[in-house]
């Protein structure tokens, strides 16, 4: 175990070294959207929480200018300033839904997913995008009900996170968020 605690305290475990990849790609916010991500904060408006770094907001800000274009979007969280649950559909929440159709009025639908599984194969079914790398059904549902066994995301805000630990979450990443540069900004794509 102390191993373990060793590697990831050096970004030398396996999940690190992945991750690593995927952020060689990410976006760095503009000064405009960090202006937006504190305006939104002051005004205490989702997501965020009050007392955590602005990384909520800002990566809010990011996806409502990387989405411009599109006429679906898929947003999979657990954190609840996204969405509400009402019996047993997950929706995306009306100020951040206002929001979003302010910004990107042909945005025509957007789907709520409070877990991976569940959102890929969404996805896939609904974009009918060709999933030749999916897990099979086993290792999602396995996926999933890991995810759904995890502790509430607000655990982590009595934390005491170091400005520098804040402005290296600060990033937007494309891919995570269903969208890439190859793709083209028009009603064919999610």
């Amino acid at each position: 175990m102390i191993q373990t605690l060793e590697q990831i305290s050096r970004s030398e475990d396996r999940v690190s070294k992945v991750l690593a990849g995927l952020f060689s790609t990410a976006i760095p916010h503009t000064s405009e959207e960090i202006e937006c991500a504190r305006d939104r904060k002051e005004r205490g408006n989702p997501p965020g929480k009050k007392e955590n770094p602005l990384g909520d907001e800002l990566a809010w800000e990011q996806l409502l200018n990387h989405c411009q274009g599109k006429s679906r979007l898929w947003i999979i969280s657990k954190d609840q300033d996204y969405y509400i649950s009402y019996s047993g559909n997950t929706l995306l929440n009306p100020l951040l839904y206002q929001d979003l159709r302010r910004r990107n009025p042909q945005i025509q639908q957007v789907f709520c997913r409070k877990n991976l599984a569940d959102g890929l194969q969404h996805f896939v079914k609904t974009a009918k995008v060709p999933a030749k790398k999916l897990p099979p059904q086993e290792e999602l549902q396995k996926i999933k009900e890991e995810q759904d066994s995890l502790p509430p995301l607000d655990w982590l805000s009595t934390m005491n996170y170091s400005k520098s630990h804040a402005q290296q979450r600060s990033f937007f990443h494309p891919g995570v968020m269903g969208w890439h540069p190859g793709m083209q900004p028009d009603q064919d794509n999610p």
